[in-house]
């Protein structure tokens, strides 16, 4: 009887503690790649879309019959984007054409912090958009 009670005890402390930690974990389905993270996490850094995403603030369009908020981009580079949150070392690849997506998605996500880590190393490029009126 004893060994039952316990079990039943674990059990419930073991189903409270699960709510708990999922009442606190956002759902996003980035390009069709499943992420986990903590609530918090997409709360760093200030305002920009994931703060914005995981505050609750706005009503989330989610997968019917999941949780997963959906968000239109590649997945590939997303990862990056939660180091940068997490406080993590991100690792800015020395090629261009890399260095210049993660800036892309640090720019659509509105980090400024991730924009200017991609940027430190890239060359200064003027683009001229427009002409003379003739």
């Amino acid at each position: 009887e004893h060994q039952k009670h316990m079990f039943e005890w674990t059990k419930a402390e073991v189903e409270a503690l699960n709510k708990q930690q999922t009442n606190h974990i956002t759902f996003l389905d980035v390009g069709g790649a499943h992420f986990h993270t903590c609530t918090e996490i997409l709360q760093r850094r200030g305002d920009h879309l994931l703060s914005v995403l995981s505050s609750n603030v706005f009503s989330q369009e989610a997968e019917k019959d999941t949780t997963y908020a959906f968000i239109d981009r590649d997945s590939k580079w997303f990862g990056c984007v939660l180091d940068y949150l997490r406080g993590e070392p991100v690792e800015i690849p020395v090629d261009d054409r890399r260095r210049n997506a993660i800036w892309r998605e640090a720019r659509y996500y509105n980090l400024p912090g991730l924009c200017r880590q991609a940027r430190r190393y890239c060359k200064a490029h003027i683009v001229v958009i427009g002409g003379a009126d003739e």
